[in-house]
């Protein structure tokens, strides 16, 4: 039996890769453990088809604006001082996220190396055999808990990040700056993977690495049953003749969700469905935006929002209107 660990700096409440590799390690006999982000709602620790995913506070308490707006003051000049100091360094750092370069810099490298002290911190990161390292963010975590832990490492950066639309527009200096952090954390991995030849070519150009092995990310075969069901019209109560256009993952920018709300609206006798979170850190404040938006003309009953549904929960019950 080997012991697994698998890091995925989301939830895990929707990730169906990282459960699925869970999974058919589990079921091959390995003891795996998926470590991932706690957040309102999810519980620290559960056990699911034979592995166990472990969450761990990986955020800092953030100030709230209110903090600073009738909040009571420490009585002592020290801690009014110090309560004071948290205030200004709270909005300098809010005026500086509005420079797209500090918001880069925050997700890559700053995020990736909180993650890392977080991770390596906690208490409940135990020992094993193997460390599976998912995205770029988990990079910096993998060397830390090999040094603590032993085993060996693999980076499965899943997608080719520094690549994406949000690092599209960087310039080169930063890019240079970033893809220097990317690329000596990789390599001190004992493996790297890929899920398609593109992205690997990619990767292995951007990191100076030879030819990397592709992990697919392929489901689970699904035979229907007859029966087939048909939940989202039932959820929606849409008649058997509208067609779906369904987007299923993440509410975030760049994506052309909103050119498809606009795009539905020539297309007759249609809905567009969007189905996902926020992101992989269970917020919900653009499904919200995205929510009120579709209720209102001219997206009112041709655009529909629902939750996300977690993996192998779909034979539990039908998708949940919002």
């Amino acid at each position: 039996m080997t012991r697994i660990g698998i890091l995925s700096p989301g939830t895990s409440e929707f990730d169906s890769r990282a459960q699925r590799i869970a999974r058919t390690l589990a079921a091959r006999g390995d003891e795996v453990t998926i470590y991932s982000r706690l957040a309102a709602g999810l519980a620290a620790e559960e056990q699911l088809d034979g592995y166990r995913i472990v969450r761990i506070p990986l955020d800092d308490e953030a100030l709230a604006d209110g903090r600073s707006q009738g909040a009571r003051r420490p009585r002592s000049l020290v801690g009014r001082v110090r309560w004071a100091l948290s205030i200004v360094g709270y909005r300098v750092r809010a005026l500086l996220e509005r420079l797209p370069t500090v918001r880069r810099l925050e997700r890559f490298p700053l995020e990736p190396i909180q993650v890392a002290r977080r991770f390596e911190a906690s208490v409940r990161v135990e020992p094993h055999d193997v460390w599976h390292g998912m995205w770029a963010i988990s990079l910096p975590t993998l060397e830390r808990v090999r040094r603590r832990h032993g085993g060996v490492t693999l980076y499965d950066p899943r997608d080719v990040y520094l690549r994406s639309r949000s690092f599209d527009a960087m310039p080169r200096w930063e890019r240079w700056l970033m893809t220097r952090f990317e690329r000596r954390w990789a390599r001190q991995a004992d493996a790297v993977i890929q899920v398609s030849e593109p992205y690997a070519e990619m990767t292995a150009r951007d990191l100076g690495l030879g030819s990397l092995p592709i992990v697919r990310n392929t489901p689970d075969r699904w035979d229907p049953p007859v029966p087939r069901p048909d939940r989202f019209r039932e959820t929606l109560g849409l008649t058997a003749e509208t067609r779906i256009v369904l987007y299923q993952g993440l509410l975030i920018a760049d994506r052309g969700i909103e050119q498809a709300m606009d795009a539905i609206l020539e297309v007759p006798d249609a809905v567009l469905v969007l189905m996902g979170p926020d992101d992989h850190r269970g917020g919900s404040r653009r499904q919200a935006r995205f929510r009120d938006r579709a209720a209102r003309p001219p997206y009112a009953g041709r655009v529909h929002v629902i939750d996300p549904v977690p993996p192998g929960s779909c034979s539990a019950g039908r998708p949940r209107r919002t």
